[in-house]
C-alpha cells in the first residue's frame, strides 16, 4: 500500500485571498466581465460625441471599486470565520484526502475531485464548483 502524505499547515489571509482570485477569475469575470463590457460597448454606442477619457472614466472606476471590494470582503470573511484560522492536518493517500481541524472534519474520495489547479501559493483539490481544499505550498 502507498504511503499516506501527511501535511500540517494553517491558512493565512493571504492564502484566502488567492484562493478567492482565483475563484473568481474562473466562475465570476467570464460572466461579469462579459456583462460590464456590453455596458460599456452599448454607453459607447449610444453617446453623442466622440469617446472621451470621461466617458471611460466612470466604467473603470466601476471596475476597480468590485476589485477592491473582492479584496475587502474577502479579509472580512477570513477574519470573520474562526474555522478558517485553526490548524489543519491533513492526510492524502491513494483512495482519499482527508482534512481536520479543531472544530471540523472532512474527508472525500479521490473520484469526487473535479479538477485540481496549481497557483501561485496553493494546490487548490476541487470537490465541487465552489468547494476546494486549499493546501499551501510552503506545507
Amino acid at each position: 500500500m502507498p504511503p499516506t502524505i501527511q501535511l500540517n499547515f494553517q491558512y493565512t489571509e493571504a492564502d484566502f485571498l488567492e484562493f478567492l482570485r482565483n475563484y473568481f477569475i474562473r466562475h465570476r469575470l467570464p460572466v461579469w466581465g462579459a456583462v460590464a463590457l456590453g455596458v460599456l460597448v452599448l454607453s459607447l454606442v449610444f453617446r453623442s460625441g466622440p469617446v472621451t477619457w470621461s466617458s471611460v472614466l466612470p466604467f473603470l472606476a466601476l471596475v476597480l471599486t468590485w476589485l477592491w471590494l473582492q479584496q475587502s470582503l474577502g479579509k472580512r470573511n477570513f477574519r470573520a470565520v474562526p474555522e478558517m484560522q485553526e490548524p489543519r492536518a491533513c492526510a492524502i493517500d491513494a483512495e482519499k484526502i482527508a482534512v481536520t481541524g479543531q472544530s471540523f472534519s472532512s474527508e472525500f474520495p479521490w473520484a469526487e475531485v473535479l479538477r485540481l489547479v496549481e497557483t501561485k501559493g496553493l494546490f487548490l483539490v476541487y470537490n465541487s464548483n465552489t468547494n476546494a481544499v486549499m493546501l499551501p505550498k510552503r506545507a
